[in-house]
């Protein structure tokens, strides 16, 4: 059996360990190049390690905030950068994610809390071919201050014959800057739906985004003042919409004629 030796990755703020092969770790750090991921010593709360199983090899985590058991994730490195994606959001320090994706316009973030395939990517690229600059198709991190830091990894889009992937500086500009949050917003898709956004109520605001934060059940305190910060400072809004190329037209609008405290 190979032995591989021990890294400890500090990526997007998250400490997490591995035991996988060289060229996986290399993987790793490109399907990461786009947030900070550097060598660190502190010790990490969640190991992922590649072992042999049945003659074939494949990964498995090692994380107590999400089982008490080693729990297998997979034979590619697609599959453990998939995985790696939730446990980033689980253990980073110094920021806390919320399910979201996010664009910003005229100096502000636009945050579209919702889970997975809730459509966020297909709204969020066309909101950024529309103008709107790219900060994440899945994930608002809200900084300690009250910012919303980008998390910008490649779109991925599901479509009938499978997941397309796209990255953002084909379409558009990149985030490479924390922004104040502006407008948030809870939007669905519903065909031939009139976009008629309405003021969700600041307490009911805070629930709806503690409910889509990835700590709220590890870590109720830090998901608790970060959903409160944003229901407090962003003006949150709720409205069903229709397609997203036209729904990308009517929130930058909406953005443009409301006026949001800086």
């Amino acid at each position: 059996m190979e032995h591989y030796i021990p890294v400890v990755l500090s990526i997007a703020g998250a400490t997490i360990g591995f035991e996988i092969s060289r060229a996986h770790q290399v993987g790793v750090r490109s399907a990461f190049a786009f947030t900070t991921v550097t060598t660190t010593r502190d010790i990490p709360a969640i190991w992922y390690r590649e072992v042999a199983c049945q003659g074939r090899q494949r990964f498995v985590r090692d994380d107590p905030h999400r089982s008490n058991e080693v729990i297998p994730v997979g034979q590619t490195l697609e599959q453990l950068v998939d995985d790696l994606q939730l446990s980033i959001a689980l253990h980073a320090r110094n920021e806390v994610f919320v399910h979201a994706g996010v664009v910003a316009w005229n100096g502000q973030a636009i945050v579209l809390p919702g889970r997975s395939r809730a459509g966020k990517s297909t709204l969020v690229e066309a909101l950024v071919r529309a103008g709107a600059t790219y900060c994440s198709d899945e994930y608002a991190c809200v900084t300690a201050d009250g910012a919303v830091a980008p998390f910008a990894r490649p779109l991925h889009l599901r479509t009938e014959s499978g997941r397309r992937v796209i990255e953002p500086h084909t379409i558009g500009s990149v985030a490479d800057e924390s922004f104040p949050p502006g407008l948030v917003l809870f939007t669905r898709y519903v065909r031939a739906a009139t976009f008629e956004p309405e003021i969700v109520p600041p307490a009911v605001a805070a629930l709806k985004i503690f409910d889509n934060t990835i700590v709220a059940e590890v870590q109720p305190d830090r998901a608790s003042r970060a959903a409160a910060h944003l229901a407090r400072t962003a003006i949150v809004m709720r409205s069903d919409r229709s397609d997203a190329d036209r729904a990308s037209e009517q929130i930058l609008d909406l953005v443009d004629r409301t006026k949001v405290p800086l």
